[in-house]
């Protein structure tokens, strides 16, 4: 266990003596700083992603088109439902704040559209969630193109409620027919 300390203060006196050495030999000097640098940048480019993380990508293509559908087709005063899931900071948060899992976030800054957050889990299939929708003025249902979206089927398995608006490959808009 205090082996760390002789051993850190061995490699400290033996790099104190490499940088005497560099300091005193400027040609050293030069390529000790460009094998530094080499190495770092040969280590950066070969082990380091530039490309987005899969993660963290919450838009594909089909949530763009349908984010341009929806600033060219929807009134402005559109009531959007959007898929939340609570978000917990720490593990003591007794509060649960709501946060979006798809591009249905981008809608409200891309569109000045109102969006509202539901939990992706929501029930479509229940009447009370009909009616919840409908005493809301809620008119539109966005289903992004992430896993934790709302479940189409749900949605799907009642046509008389929810009127499909835009079905593309990944996403679906559906209208919510309250009369």
């Amino acid at each position: 266990m205090l082996s760390y300390i002789p051993l850190s203060i061995i490699v400290s006196l033996g790099l104190s003596g490499l940088l005497q050495m560099v300091r005193n030999i400027p040609i050293i000097k030069i390529i000790f700083s460009f094998a530094v640098f080499g190495f770092m940048f040969l280590y950066i480019f070969r082990n380091y992603s530039f490309y987005p993380s899969t993660c963290c990508q919450l838009a594909s293509a089909d949530d763009l088109a349908a984010i341009e559908w929806i600033n060219t087709h929807l009134p402005l005063d559109a009531q959007i439902l959007i898929a939340s899931n609570p978000l917990y900071v720490n593990p003591f948060e007794t509060n649960q704040s709501q946060v979006g899992v798809d591009a249905g976030i981008w809608i409200n800054p891309l569109t000045s559209r109102s969006t509202l957050l539901a939990p992706a889990e929501m029930n479509f299939e229940l009447t009370d969630t009909f009616s919840y929708l409908c005493s809301q003025a809620i008119e539109y249902i966005y289903l992004g193109s992430m896993p934790q979206r709302f479940n189409q089927q749900w949605i799907a398995s009642h046509p008389e409620w929810y009127y499909p608006l835009l079905l593309l490959p990944k996403v679906q808009i559906y209208q919510v027919n309250c009369q």
